[in-house]
């Protein structure tokens, strides 16, 4: 067995069990958390291989079907993930303009002799820019990596193994 792919067994019993049961043209909620776990826990640069073991027989157009809802359901999980970096970045940007802005405050009430207030907006400052920071390298970093994920997800092999 190859170190460098991450391998994902799939047993379907019935075509239905593919399908969410509210279109049938969406891969189902059940299967899509059950691939998307299988990844977790192994490193990011491995190549991803489904192995679809169905116990029925399955024509062409059906196995292109579920190879195009898998695809659409992580690339779909990809743009979701996207779009929210997207517009958390716009926040954190903000934050840390206004934790600088608030120590450049600091050294004015601090030329006024007003110490105690130039200390409190200092330390506001600094927190509202660690804040930003924080948020940008620890919580960014979480939704890159699920991004990675879904990316290695979306353009995966995808093999069918029929049993009857």
């Amino acid at each position: 067995m190859d170190n460098n792919v991450t391998s994902i067994n799939i047993t379907i019993s019935d075509y239905s069990d593919i399908c969410n049961k509210f279109n049938s043209d969406m891969l189902s909620e059940e299967l899509s958390n059950y691939i998307y776990n299988e990844c977790k826990g192994k490193p990011l640069k491995n190549k991803v291989k489904i192995n679809i073991n169905s116990l029925f027989e399955l024509d062409d157009d059906q196995k292109e079907k579920i190879v195009d809802m898998i695809r659409s359901n992580f690339g779909i999980d990809i743009k979701e993930n996207l779009l929210y970096l997207k517009y958390i970045n716009i926040p954190r940007i903000i934050l840390f303009i206004i934790g600088i802005i608030l120590v450049f405050i600091c050294t004015f009430f601090d030329s006024l002799n007003i110490s105690w207030l130039a200390e409190i907006i200092l330390i506001i400052g600094w927190l509202v820019i660690w804040e930003a920071a924080y948020n940008y390298l620890f919580l960014g970093t979480k939704k890159r990596m699920q991004v990675k994920r879904l990316k290695k997800l979306t353009c995966c092999e995808i093999n069918f193994i029929d049993e009857k």
